[in-house]
């Protein structure tokens, strides 16, 4: 557990650094005198309200808290870039009522506040942009600040203590970030958030959900390799849960080597050595004394090389550490001396720090059964505790405390620690339950807004699956009429060629029979011409022959007598009445064909007045002794249609069964 709560302060060192450094010109410049100067006098230069907000979001998006510039503009304190252009644009904004910029301003202020840890303002700031932002219709760039604004809340909430509530921002926050843009910036934002929460799980020993969470951290650093830093403390938080949980040190040792490759791929060394001092403090813990001594020596090298006393005397009391589980107990007095003169000559003030080596060094001395030094060193421990509340740390001493007066048989001042030992157990134990259950409740109140806003868009999803089943309807049943309709123009269209072709042929056939029949009439009119004329014709030959027995008779009296020419004569008479008696035939016989036509015709009009004019040509044409097919071939149509006529013909002229159609209109 001490190695999470140990890297809370690695995590949180660098957090906010990485989630502005895509978008920062990291130059190293002097610090400007006064940096609202500076602002101001570029300000005089832009004429526009838009050029103005737009010259400080440059400002606001490319410089950030942790001395990071661009060009000459650098500074730190609330002289910095950074403030003031955040504080410039808050006041723009404002007279203009423009909330969009304001919460830019804001944010640029929270973003500040968390670098220079000033906790209580970076909340106020972050509350004041989920104030504006949080309930109106937000932008997308609007919806990216509030997601990094609870990452900023949460790492304010986090060193604060406040782990209720910094878990409810770093749930909040990733919901918002995971549905936003993939920029950079919100990945960062997602990570670091995850970083919190894992350490905010491990303070009350969810060790799963601790798993989980850096397990995620792994995740974005697998999907962008350019986290490098994510990469490397998602393997350093991994090494540890498998040390403090799992007690798995060659998982553990896996993750760390894993954290140093990333070191040596970016040729960091300060992250290769911070890899190889968690090795060194894994075999410390599974007693492999020597390895973590060899560790901590390389790396002690390397942090008197680069001057960094603060880093040294962590390495110091690493060492003497190492020496007292080796029972090496002068050895490790040395370097606990050497970090206390460090920690007294320096400017450097690590209250738990120096209350970790007072306590080791009191350790060594009743290891050493000087227990007079020891109870010295613990009781002005002890003050020093109790003025800095390190309850933890206060615990652990009134143990040693009571333990030693237990050694010496003195009951009462043993009672007394142990009665202290057990209050300050007992109001360290009711903080871990309190803070546990609000981290439960903030836990449980996001899983029941995120259940509820998941129950949301379940059902935003089947209303829009509706939607696309009632679109996808009407799309269908719109293509299904455009396909009918089209169906139905090409067979009406084609029903209307056909009836156009079967009325160009019908109209063919009329005028063929239209041209027939006129053929026909003419044929009739030259049948009754040449008749008229041949009855003419036999008249004539009537008359001449007339003519001719008159002087036949006047010729029969002078041959009277001769029988020779009286046989000739009557010969020639006999001839020529043959010949007049046989030409009244055929005039009587025409007269009498004449006479029959038409009392037919008559007849057929009247009595058959139901009859079609083909129906009655048809009659014609039977009467006249023509068959089926010579009718047929006359009237231009087909045999089957002639048929068809016959019994149309007979059927209205109630021709009764067993009678052929012939012999009843010959009888007409």
């Amino acid at each position: 557990m001490r190695f999470l709560v140990f890297m809370k302060t690695i995590f949180f060192t660098a957090i906010l650094l990485v989630i502005s450094i895509a978008n920062s010109y990291a130059q190293d410049s002097s610090v400007t005198p006064s940096m609202m100067e500076k602002i101001n006098n570029e300000l005089k230069l832009k004429r526009t309200y838009k050029e103005k907000t737009d010259y400080l979001k440059y400002l606001i998006e490319n410089i950030d808290g942790g001395d990071r510039t661009i060009g000459e503009y650098s500074a730190t304190g609330e002289d910095s870039t950074l403030y003031q252009a955040a504080q410039n644009l808050i006041s723009l904004a404002g007279l203009k009522q423009d909330t969009t910029n304001i919460v830019i301003g804001l944010h640029g202020l929270a973003e500040f506040y968390s670098w220079n840890n000033y906790h209580d303002k970076s909340k106020n700031a972050c509350k004041k942009v989920l104030k504006i932002v949080k309930n109106k219709k937000k932008t997308a760039k609007e919806n990216e600040i509030l997601g990094c604004t609870y990452t900023y809340l949460a790492f304010a909430n986090d060193n604060s203590l406040d782990y209720s509530d910094a878990l409810e921002s770093c749930l909040l926050g990733n919901e918002i970030l995971t549905n936003s843009n993939n920029h950079i910036e919100n990945k960062t934002a997602i990570a670091s958030n995850y970083l919190v929460l894992s350490n905010i799980y491990a303070n009350i020993e969810k060790d799963q959900e601790a798993f989980d969470n850096i397990k995620n951290v792994l995740k974005v650093y697998e999907q962008d390799k350019t986290l490098t830093y994510y990469g490397f403390t998602g393997n350093i938080s991994m090494g540890s849960y498998f040390i403090d949980f799992k007690k798995d040190i060659d998982k553990a040792l896996y993750h760390y080597d894993q954290a140093k490759k990333i070191g040596e791929e970016i040729n960091d060394e300060m992250m290769v050595m911070d890899a190889e001092n968690f090795k060194a403090e894994a075999f410390y813990n599974c007693k492999q004394y020597d390895k973590a001594l060899e560790l901590c020596n390389i790396n002690l090298d390397f942090q008197k090389k680069n001057k960094d006393t603060t880093a040294i005397i962590y390495q110091y009391h690493y060492i003497s550490k190492v020496f007292e589980g080796k029972k090496n107990n002068n050895q490790a007095l040395k370097y606990i001396d050497s970090a206390l003169f460090l920690l007294n000559s320096k400017t450097i003030y690590l209250p738990s720090e120096q209350l970790s080596i007072l306590l080791l060094k009191a350790k060594i001395y009743t290891e050493n059964k000087d227990y007079d030094k020891a109870l010295v060193l613990l009781n002005e421990n002890l003050a020093l505790a109790e003025s800095e509340n390190i309850l933890e740390l206060e615990k652990q001493i009134n143990e040693s405390i009571y333990g030693i007066y237990n050694i010496l048989n003195d009951d009462k001042r043993c009672v007394f620690y142990y009665n202290q030992y057990e209050n300050v157990d007992a109001e360290l134990q009711a903080k871990s339950e309190k803070s546990e259950i609000k981290i439960l409740e903030a836990d449980f109140k996001y899983r029941e807004i995120k259940s509820k806003l998941e129950n949301e868009k379940v059902m935003l999803q089947l209303s829009v699956l509706k939607q696309k089943k009632i679109k996808m309807y009407s799309y269908f049943a719109l293509t299904l009429m455009v396909i009918s309709a089209f169906f139905i123009y090409i067979i009406k269209d084609r029903q209307k060629k056909r009836l156009n072709a079967e009325r160009l042929v019908l109209e063919a056939k009329q005028e063929l029979l239209e041209v027939k029949k006129e053929a026909l009439n003419r044929e009739v009119e030259f049948k009754d011409k040449n008749i008229t004329n041949f009855a003419l014709q036999i008249n004539d030959n009537n008359e001449l022959l007339e003519k001719i027995k008159a002087p036949l008779k006047q010729l029969k009296k002078v041959v009277s007598g001769n029988n020779k020419h009286e046989k000739m004569l009557f010969e020639i008479n006999s001839l020529v009445n043959g010949y007049i008696d046989r030409n009244n035939e055929k005039t009587q016989f025409l007269s009498k064909v004449n006479e029959n036509v038409d009392n037919f015709e008559l007849k057929i009009h009247e009595e058959y007045s139901n009859l079609t004019e083909k129906e009655k040509e048809i009659i014609k044409k039977i009467r006249l002794g023509k068959t089926s097919k010579e009718i047929a071939s006359e009237l231009n149509i087909g045999s089957a249609s002639v048929d068809n006529y016959r019994y149309a013909v007979r059927k209205k002229m109630k021709i009764p069964k067993g009678k052929s159609l012939e012999h009843f209109i010959k009888e007409i």
